[in-house]
């Protein structure tokens, strides 16, 4: 049910052997891939709704250097929404300050709470999507209700995720990591299915472990679970207060997601 990579570093990092590695699951999850490099105050988007592993697109970017201290790396299984280009990972949405937010999820929304009224803003029919634009709109409530510089204050939209989150890890999977042009915020409420990894300088997060041929002996751990931890180019700067809200796949039936999410 799709898999994501994410890397944040204190210096420019190149990240091609680790890509490599990690589109080779595509072999399990090829509904699409997808990469979104950042850079300062600006994102470099790239996805297809195709198999990473059948895509001449990706060989060749992959023969490139791809190169940065933030950048966030999917692999599609649809749940929810067809097989195209607008249902891919990663998703981005700007605030009515021009913020830009960045999503990846490993996950399914079965209670979409405040996220589930968007389908008519949304380019594509995925939860995930619903999911961003739902960060945004409260973004841009308190925008409205706060001013204009309101979230220019990093502790205020760490405060709004952290209340985002645990509203919506009650009942869902919810594998993220986020991107808001400066922090990388990255939470887990299932066992098992959000991994991390320290080398460096550089962290990795990953829904499974990841070793390439410069990181053969790379020691990875469970990340935190039921927390909103953020990071700034490589170091933890920020813990939200846990909840409780346990996620656990064999109590969900997926069978009935599609016909749910096409009501709302």
């Amino acid at each position: 049910m799709c898999e994501l990579l994410g890397i944040t570093s204190e210096r420019p990092y190149n990240a091609n052997s680790i890509l490599s590695v990690f589109y080779t699951h595509s072999r399990d999850n090829e509904d699409g891939w997808g990469l979104a490099v950042f850079h300062r105050k600006g994102v470099s988007m790239e996805k297809e709704p195709v198999k990473a592993l059948n895509s001449a697109y990706l060989r060749q970017r992959l023969s490139r250097e791809v190169t940065s201290r933030n950048l966030f790396a999917h692999v599609r299984k649809a749940t929810i929404g067809q097989m195209e280009y607008a249902n891919c990972h990663p998703f981005i949405w700007d605030d009515d300050s021009g913020r830009t937010w960045t999503l990846v999820h490993n996950g399914t929304i079965f209670e979409p709470g405040g996220s589930g009224g968007y389908s008519a803003m949304q380019e594509g029919t995925t939860d995930s999507e619903k999911f961003l634009i739902y960060i945004v709109e409260r973004s841009n409530e308190l925008i409205r209700t706060r001013g204009e510089g309101y979230m220019d204050i990093p502790s205020n939209r760490f405060l709004m995720m952290e209340d985002i989150i645990a509203e919506m890890s009650r009942g869902n999977k919810l594998n993220i990591l986020l991107f808001d042009e400066e922090y990388m915020y990255v939470h887990t409420n299932s066992l098992g299915t959000l991994h991390m990894a320290e080398r460096d300088g550089v962290r990795f997060f990953a829904t499974k472990p990841l070793y390439s041929e410069e990181l053969t002996d790379i020691e990875w751990e469970q990340v935190p679970m039921y927390r909103l931890l953020v990071y700034k180019d490589g170091e933890h700067v920020w813990s939200g207060h846990p909840h409780s809200n346990d996620f656990d796949d064999s109590e969900h039936d997926y069978s009935s997601l599609h016909s749910a999410f096409a009501a709302l």
